[in-house]
């Protein structure tokens, strides 16, 4: 897999067309971090988006 920069905003629409790939059903999204890297505001941006889907 080839490594490649994103913006925040492009790795929460990376992780969003995942999921949807990822077929019906229930899906988790687990996200972890060093609290210098913010995990918790990628998790917030994914919640209205995996919301509607």
């Amino acid at each position: 897999m080839p490594i490649r920069p994103l913006t925040p905003e492009a790795l929460t629409t990376e992780i969003v067309a995942a999921v949807e790939r990822a077929g019906r059903g229930h899906v988790r999204v687990l996200v972890d971090g060093a609290p210098p890297a913010r995990p918790d505001v990628l998790a917030d941006a994914l919640v209205d988006p995996l919301r509607v889907r």
